[in-house]
C-alpha cells in the first residue's frame, strides 16, 4: 500500500511504496532528502497487556543476542526519483548545448558582418549576384575562412545535441519540466533558423 506524505521543504505531496517506510527518499520536486514516515498501526488490547509467564513472547525490532544485526539498506531506489534526476540532467545538458550553439552562431554572424563591411565599405550599395559571388570568393581566401566554416558547423551540431537532450528530458518527465522546454526552444530555434536560411538560399538560386 503506498504511503503519501508532504515534503518538509516544498510541502508537495510525495507517494512511495510502504516497503520504504522509515528510510530516506529524495523529493522529485525540490530534490531535498526527507524521511518516509511509518504508517500508523492500530494498537490492540492484547499488545498492551503483559504476557503471562511461559506464554506469548513479543517480537523485538533488534535481533536476539548472539545474532549479527541486519545491515540497513544503502539507499532508496525510487523509480520516480530516478526519472526526475535523469530528466533534470538532460534538461541542463539541453540548455548548455543550446547556449553553446547560440554563441557559436552569433560569432559566425559577427565575423561575416565584419567581412562584408570590410569588402563592400560602409555604403555597400546594391547587392548584385556578381558582387556576392566575388565576396564569397574573397572570403574563402581570407585567414578567417576556417573559423567561418567551423563556427556555424559546431554551432549546428551543439544545437542538434541540445534538441535531442531536451526531447529525451521531456519524454522522461513531461510534467513541470520548464528547463527541458527552455532547452528545446533554444536549440530548436537555431536549427529552424538555419533551415529557413538554406531554403531561402536555394530559392534565390
Amino acid at each position: 500500500m503506498p504511503i503519501q506524505f508532504p515534503c518538509d521543504n516544498c510541502t508537495k505531496k510525495i507517494e512511495v511504496d510502504d516497503e520504504f517506510a522509515g528510510l530516506e527518499a529524495q523529493c522529485p520536486y525540490c530534490e531535498s532528502v526527507v524521511r518516509v514516515p511509518r504508517p500508523a498501526r492500530p494498537v490492540f488490547e492484547d499488545e498492551t497487556a503483559e504476557p503471562a509467564s511461559g506464554g506469548f513472547t513479543p517480537r523485538y525490532s533488534t535481533p536476539p543476542p548472539g545474532l549479527p544485526p541486519v545491515p540497513p539498506p544503502t539507499g532508496l531506489e525510487n523509480p520516480r526519483v530516478e526519472r526526475a534526476r535523469s530528466a533534470r540532467r538532460l534538461a541542463i545538458a539541453s540548455v548548455l548545448f543550446g547556449l553553446v550553439g547560440t554563441v557559436l552562431m552569433l560569432v559566425s554572424f559577427a565575423m561575416v558582418s565584419q567581412a562584408m563591411t570590410t569588402f563592400f565599405g560602409p555604403e555597400p550599395g546594391p547587392m548584385t549576384p556578381a558582387r556576392m559571388q566575388e565576396f564569397q570568393e574573397e572570403l574563402l581566401k581570407s585567414p578567417q575562412a576556417v573559423w567561418l566554416t567551423l563556427a556555424p558547423v559546431c554551432g549546428l551540431l551543439a544545437s542538434l545535441a541540445g534538441l535531442a537532450a531536451g526531447i529525451f528530458s521531456l519524454m522522461t518527465s513531461p510534467g513541470q519540466n520548464v528547463l527541458g522546454w527552455f532547452g528545446v526552444l533554444i536549440a530548436g530555434g537555431w536549427i529552424l533558423f538555419v533551415c529557413m536560411g538554406l531554403i531561402a538560399q536555394v530559392m534565390m538560386g
